[in-house]
């Protein structure tokens, strides 16, 4: 249909509702329209309803000062002040044939029968009653489309009648906000006209020169330049429908006005940003400024870029150091006097790790786009001597994950208490880290993760499954933030780092092999057991086989100088820090020069990686003996993924100086306040454990315990080994294997070699999805009353997935993708699945296999996936069965853009 036709039709409606509306004001109940009073009833109607009008003035006079924001567009106010009360007015007598002066409505706008139903209708309502019959209207206008009268009048002509209509009775302005009538694509609404009214003191509607805006259609991706902004600040990844920028830097939006043009030297603009529940100037929530010539980038202002009258091209630039996240943008137009404040939309407001104010700031932009755009990554597992990887989806550029990192902030204990106090202190990545490293678990508040260390993961998904935070983040919002089952140290290390990394702070997951827990700060980790070798439960202090935590870049004001770069935040629930279940964030450079006085929990953060090992043996009679110091156990080959590859880089340096070394000792002993701890004892003889490397998961193997005498004089000791598989805490599961030799006879400076032998058969039912077993040995000389221990664990290695793509990957269209293994086990395996999903190539899927897979039996199966996003992408995939569990792999591969 013809525009001008349409915009006709929406006129008539508009003049022909208006007129009805008003007199539907003056019925009782069901009455029918009255005619207009005769010319002495009206002055006296009047002079009745004049204190009224006087008196709501009054009431808004006493209001505060300054402009006020017009009143919603479902407020029910407005018609109610056009008429006089009616039980103050005589009613005339009822015509049936007495002429009104409305014009007559179409048959074709079905306009009696819509008011018809509003009118019966009406207490359930919410709607204004102009808004009410625009919704009825295009509602109907879908259904139904008709021809319009040549003799209707023009849309002009109609606006000036409604307006001088409602102008006789009121001071009340109106403002047109006017969808642009322009065609639309296949499945977009119609357009509409929305009027909202604004009390601006003895103005009449027709003399008021206010500003006014006009509403585009798409605007919130029109007007706020969405696309260009997200480009300018890095955040385009999260999608063109809303803005997304970060502090310290520009956007710009185009602000577009109906009716009268924009004059620069007659109408003063001011801007107010404003973010919270309460916002406020005290607290640095609420900001006005007005537009101005230039820009600052020190502070919160806006500087105009280009008007033609019709529309305002401006750039807003936020300080370094402004409140992250959800922010409300409003335009305050005053032109001779009169204000009217307008809602321009929201935006979300980021850290800048680009902004050199920023204290997230990283001058390095290979490491930027690792830290803060890598939407995918590794993650460190295994044992010291067999390193593992897998792949990780991070996902923070996905659906819904900004959101959801912002309703993280506001579920935390912090913000519950004091919501204003809180959202005050968003400015500062130490507080926010804080915040993310507590509401990774579920400990203390609605926290996102519940830990679980098994064996037993019923009534939830084993931490093992997971291949990325999408899902986790997605199923904690969801289900209204109750916590999701299970997660363990590098679960809880991925999600925080997707937290951290979507809000703009340079992070990234570590892993610290040999990690210590010190439960109670002594720097120390006691092992105790007995004569056999059992390790004794509940004594506090263990040994991770590995653990999981994140670094973030950030400067530390509240602390002395000289700690800023990298900071440890440990969301993994282990000890309370300040009440609560989180760690850091601590600085790394405190760490290496045993700082330990600094917050936040640099001791504990210390002994993960520094702590002693000491090493007990508990006789029969109870009686303890300390038979070991192991000061290089602990804090070994510390791991992160490289920058800009798929490489494993050593950080173990950054925390501490080299074993051995004068500044290491040094470091310690300014760490242990209390005294150093005494040395190592001289060896007589010396043990060691030794298996050949890659062994794989389903075959038997054998460990060699080697025992070397170092003196001149023949020796005999006692030698006990045993093989118990362990949770990659340390903690233990079951014995497996168990060797007593009585006596181990050893000559001079010679070596014996002796060993245990570990089946799969008796391991198979017990070993942990990480595949971890610990080899245990102790030499015993009660000649020299003697006694030596030594350790090692061993990672059993899963199968390889067969993966590879079938042709060349585009954006937007279909792949194929084929993966397969081959079943190493000597048994079959039942009920087998693949996983798989990928940042920017799909959905997580899961692909059934045969219901049987027999041993050494190949599997292949495909799947089909549409790329969302171009360039270096990784698929991940994860197996699981009855018998093999967390086989983890990935496949690099690199998607062309569409052509455009």
């Amino acid at each position: 249909m013809d525009i001008g036709i349409q915009q006709a039709m929406m006129a008539f409606l508009l003049v022909a509702a208006a007129l009805r509306l008003y007199e539907l004001e003056c019925l009782e109940k069901e009455e029918a329209p009255v005619a207009e009073p005769a010319p002495e009833e009206q002055e006296a109607a009047d002079e009745v309803g004049e204190p009224a009008a006087q008196q709501a003035e009054e009431v808004e006079e006493k209001e505060e000062g300054g402009a006020k924001e017009a009143p919603h567009v479902y407020q029910r106010h407005s018609l109610q002040q056009l008429s006089v009360p009616q039980r103050n007015r005589r009613q005339p007598p009822r015509m049936e044939s007495q002429p009104t002066n409305r014009p007559t409505s179409k048959p074709a706008f079905k306009a009696d029968d819509i008011l018809h139903q509003y009118r019966n209708r009406k207490k359930q309502s919410r709607l204004d009653d102009t808004d009410y019959i625009l919704h009825r209207y295009h509602k109907h206008r879908k259904k139904e489309s008709k021809s319009v009268s040549k003799d209707m009048p023009t849309y002009d002509e109609a606006m000036e009648l409604l307006k001088e209509n409602y102008a006789q009775r009121t001071n009340t302005l109106f403002t047109k906000h006017i969808f642009s009538t322009r065609s639309q694509l296949p499945g977009s609404h119609e357009n509409e006209v929305i009027l909202k009214s604004e009390k601006v003191n003895n103005a009449s509607p027709l003399q008021s020169k206010v500003l006014s805006l006009q509403k585009k259609s798409g605007c919130g991706n029109y007007r706020f330049q969405c696309e260009s902004n997200g480009q300018a600040h890095r955040t385009s990844d999260f999608g063109r429908s809303r803005l997304i920028v970060r502090r310290g830097d520009r956007f710009t939006i185009i602000v577009y006005f109906a009716g009268r043009p924009y004059q620069p030297g007659e109408d003063q603009i001011s801007i107010i940003v404003e973010t919270g529940p309460t916002p406020s100037e005290k607290s640095g929530t609420k900001v006005q400024f007005p537009l101005s010539d230039s820009l600052d980038n020190a502070k919160w202002n806006a500087s105009m870029v280009h008007s033609d009258g019709k529309q305002l091209s401006m750039s807003i630039c936020s300080p370094a150091n402004a409140k992250i996240g959800h922010q409300t943008l409003k335009l305050l137009c005053t032109t001779q006097g009169q204000s009217t404040l307008l809602t321009l939309g929201e935006f979300i407001l980021l850290f800048n790790p680009w902004c050199p104010g920023d204290a997230v700031f990283l001058d390095d932009e290979n490491q930027r786009r690792e830290y803060v755009l890598n939407d995918q990554g590794l993650i460190y597992q295994g044992s010291e001597k067999s390193i593992t990887c897998m792949a990780w989806n991070f996902g923070q550029f996905e659906n819904k994950v900004v959101d959801i990192s912002l309703e993280l902030l506001n579920n935390s204990l912090n913000y519950l208490k004091n919501k204003d106090e809180d959202t005050s202190q968003r400015h500062d990545p130490v507080y926010i880290s804080r915040i993310v490293a507590a509401m990774a678990n579920c400990n203390d508040d609605k926290g996102i993760l519940r830990g679980n260390w098994g064996p037993d993961y019923s009534n939830g998904i084993r931490p093992t499954v997971w291949n990325g935070s999408i899902l986790i983040l997605r199923q904690w919002s969801r289900s209204g933030r109750l916590p999701v089952r299970y997660g363990q140290c590098w679960v809880f290390a991925a999600v925080a780092c997707t937290v951290l990394r979507c809000l703009g702070i340079p992070t990234r997951t570590i892993t610290n092999y040999n990690s210590a827990h010190d439960t109670n700060e002594d720097l120390r980790i006691d092992d105790f057991m007995d004569e056999n070798g059992k390790r004794l439960t509940n004594i506090g202090d263990s040994i991770w086989n590995f653990h999981c935590w994140v670094e973030s870049w950030m400067t530390r004001p509240d602390l002395k100088p000289g700690y800023d770069g990298w900071q440890v935040l440990d969301p993994t629930p282990q000890e309370k820090s300040e009440g609560i279940y989180c760690c850091g964030p601590t600085s790394v450079k405190a760490i290496k020069n045993g700082n330990v006085n600094l917050k936040f929990d640099t001791p504990f953060v210390f002994a993960e990686v520094n702590a002693d090992y000491i090493s007990w043996l508990v006789n029969k009679d109870g009686t303890k003996k300390q038979i070991g110091v192991n000061h290089r156990l602990i804090g070994l080959k510390i791991s992160t993924k490289a920058v800009g590859t798929d490489e494993r880089e050593d950080i173990t340096l950054n925390y501490k100086y080299a074993e051995g070394s004068m500044e290491e000792r040094e470091a310690f002993t300014r760490a242990n306040q209390k005294k150093k701890l005494t040395k190592e004892p001289e060896r007589q003889f010396y043990l060691k454990v030794k298996a050949r490397k890659g062994i794989m998961n389903g075959a038997d193997f054998k460990a060699t315990v080697t025992l070397r005498n170092q003196t001149s004089v023949v020796r005999n000791c006692r030698l006990t080994m045993l093989a118990r598989t362990v949770m990659y805490n340390g903690e233990p599961i079951q014995d497996c294997a168990f060797k007593d030799l009585a006596k181990v006879t050893t000559g001079p400076h010679a070596e014996t070699k002796e060993h245990i032998d570990v089946l799969t058969q008796s391991i198979s039912k017990t070993l942990s999805e990480h595949n971890h077993i610990l080899i245990l040995a102790i030499a015993k000389d009660d000649e020299a009353n003697e006694t030596h221990i030594t350790r090692k664990v061993i990672t059993l290695q899963n199968p390889s997935l067969m993966m590879k793509i079938l042709g060349e990957p585009v954006q937007y269209q279909i792949i194929t993708a084929e993966i397969g293994f081959i079943n190493p086990m000597k048994g079959s395996l039942f009920d087998g699945k693949f996983l798989l999903e990928g940042a920017g190539l799909t959905e997580q899927q899961t692909i059934d296999c045969p219901q049987k897979i027999a041993p050494g039996q190949e599997v292949r199966l495909r799947v089909h996936f549409t790329p969302q996003k171009p360039g270096p992408r990784k698929l991940t995939v994860h197996f699981d069965s009855s018998r093999l569990k967390g086989v983890k792999g990935f496949l690099n591969m690199y998607v062309k853009p569409m052509k455009r």
